[in-house]
């Protein structure tokens, strides 16, 4: 049964002249060749692709450890001058001046400026990228929980401006005990 599916092909180029057999012979070793390389050029646009996808991941990443960097600065530096201003009104570091908050000031708005041109620029970096890397809403996120913390630090500032000079009520000094908790909480929070 195989030798008469045989004899039929074998016939039909035996009964063709040379120029033609050569180019059915040529033609089927073409096909193969031309589908090998077709799934060799597909596969290799794939793995371009996810290597262009992985460039993009790093850019973003790097935009966001810089974010990360930036806010973590400034938590730490907000965190150790709240910590400074409650040894200050428990009467353990001495006593407060405007002096101590306007020294300060210049290095903790540098710093929050810092914050806010890194996060500037990882949205820009999101909507860049967000789609692709499918990253917008932990983008949404992030930015919010960003928003919540500067509006508490910018509180927790004229809490501690409007506070001092004054006697300092129990309930005073918990509130801004449970600020720097929340600083901390959120430094120490896992990342997504």
């Amino acid at each position: 049964m195989v030798k008469r599916l045989l004899d039929i092909p074998v016939h039909f180029i035996g009964s063709l002249p040379y120029l033609k057999k050569f180019f059915v012979v040529t033609v089927f070793f073409l096909i193969p060749l031309f589908l090998t390389l077709s799934f060799l050029i597909y596969e290799l646009n794939e793995r371009i692709e996810f290597s262009q996808k992985e460039i993009y991941g790093s850019e973003y990443l790097e935009s966001l450890a810089n974010f990360r960097h930036e806010l973590f600065e400034l938590l730490n530096q907000h965190n150790d001058h709240l910590e400074n201003h409650l040894a200050i009104i428990a009467g353990k570091n001495g006593t407060y001046t405007d002096a101590y908050d306007q020294a300060l000031e210049p290095e903790h708005n540098s710093r929050l400026a810092n914050v806010e041109t890194a996060l500037h620029d990882f949205i820009s970096m999101d909507k860049q990228y967000g789609s692709m890397l499918l990253t917008t809403n932990y983008r949404q996120q992030l930015a919010d929980h960003w928003f919540k913390l500067s509006s508490l630090i910018k509180q927790q500032d004229a809490s501690l401006t409007q506070f001092h000079g004054k006697p300092f009520a129990a309930s005073q000094r918990a509130h801004l005990e449970e600020h720097r908790q929340l600083h901390v909480n959120f430094l120490n929070r896992p990342t997504a």
